[in-house]
């Protein structure tokens, strides 16, 4: 008989402090912090106490919470020898400071016992006085997880006890990420991916992270950096599993036209074409996409108005003040270089045709109107009619 009775007096301390049913005078909810579950990752399981109509409130929660062996790994353990103080963090919302916890972690059942009480006045009456979180670690989504809380849930005011149904709370595995990011194009500051409707981007390098931003175009970047890209679909959470990454490197920065500019640079020589005579340099440096460029007349002196001329030259240098890059102005029929066609340039290209005169290859460019790598006659006599205002090189086909 003594055996018996000390088994009995075991299994009675414990049981939760409810004992007495009654009609269900509140509710416990569950919901996470994310509508999907991702392998790897934290889902925080938050459970509610509401719709409380028990007069002036309880002062006694308890419920159990189970969870999936299989699915997931409570990321707070037992640990008895300073009383499970890590689970106290559990309880983010009480009506005041004397709240406290009393709660274990059943790894067999697969569920944390949980309860809360104080010994002051302050009660949980209103919704959402009582607010619990308890982190899971996924470890397979695979058909998505379930939470729930048991049906012994139990509430107390004056040691009567209130019983309440559990709740349950499933939690969808997350989709497929989506493919990795596609390139549209690049320049030395600009990135552009092809865009895929719902899904976010983020750029990263050293020093520099974008966040997440629905757009596909990222400008402002640094010239000649590595970059790493990821994307998610926008549905899935911001706890979303990523694409596979890419890496990607902006272009060491050359001078570079805006979209749409009339004006050529060729690469194998560095002219920049298309420029007409009295061109002024207000007009001319809006043709330029770079921020910062340094313009130079024929002589060499930095100019920043009048007319831009053969022999300018366009320079872009790097923070050190090293030149990186540079183009050299051909202006059709301008041979002296002062922007606009005149008896100089019909007499500078009439004596380089005779030998008597030696060109610069920028200004050999603009004395051949007629096509060719050679002076000839009829470029003399073009430039000649441009001037007297018989012809126009600018509108020969």
């Amino acid at each position: 008989m003594k055996k018996i009775f000390i088994t009995l007096i075991a299994i009675i301390t414990v049981l939760p402090l409810c004992i007495y049913a009654e009609v269900e005078p509140y509710e416990l909810k569950l919901s996470a912090d994310d509508i999907y579950c991702h392998n790897g990752k934290v889902i925080n399981v938050t459970v509610t106490l509401g719709k409380i109509e028990v007069s002036g409130g309880v002062g006694y929660v308890y419920f159990e919470l189970f969870y999936d062996k299989s699915k997931v790994e409570p990321t707070v353990q037992n640990d008895p020898d300073n009383e499970n103080s890590g689970m106290n963090a559990f309880l983010v919302t009480k009506p005041d400071d004397k709240w406290e916890g009393l709660c274990r972690l059943d790894t067999e059942r697969g569920c944390y016992e949980l309860a809360y009480m104080t010994e002051s006045t302050a009660l949980a009456a209103a919704d959402a006085s009582i607010v619990v979180t308890v982190p899971f670690k996924v470890k397979d989504n695979k058909d998505g997880i379930e939470f729930y809380i048991g049906d012994n849930a139990c509430a107390d005011y004056g040691f009567k006890q209130y019983y309440a149904s559990g709740d349950n709370l499933f939690v969808e595995a997350s989709p497929e990420p989506p493919a990795k990011p596609a390139v549209d194009y690049i320049t030395f500051d600009t990135i552009a991916f092809k865009k895929n409707e719902g899904v976010s981007y983020r750029l990263t390098a050293a020093g520099y992270d974008s966040g997440w931003q629905s757009g596909s175009v990222f400008k402002g970047l640094t010239p000649a950096t590595a970059y790493t890209v990821i994307c998610r679909y926008d549905s899935h959470g911001a706890n979303a599993d990523v694409s596979e990454s890419l890496n990607v490197n902006t272009l060491p920065e050359t001078i570079t036209l805006n979209s749409g500019s009339d004006y050529q640079i060729d690469d194998k020589t560095s002219f920049l074409l298309g420029v007409c005579e009295k061109v002024s340099y207000a007009d001319f440096i809006k043709q330029f996409y770079n921020a910062k460029l340094t313009v130079k007349n024929i002589g060499g002196k930095v100019v920043t108005g009048g007319y831009i001329g053969t022999g300018t030259t366009v320079e872009l240098y790097d923070a050190s003040g090293k030149l990186i890059d540079s183009v050299c102005v051909v202006v059709m029929g301008d041979l002296s270089g002062d922007g606009e066609i005149s008896s100089a340039d019909i007499l500078l290209i009439k004596r380089a045709y005779l030998g008597t005169a030696k060109l610069s290859d920028c200004q050999t460019a603009s004395a051949l109107v007629a096509g060719g790598d050679s002076i000839k006659p009829v470029d003399y006599l073009m430039i000649k009619r441009h001037f007297g205002g018989t012809y126009n090189i600018y509108l020969k086909k």
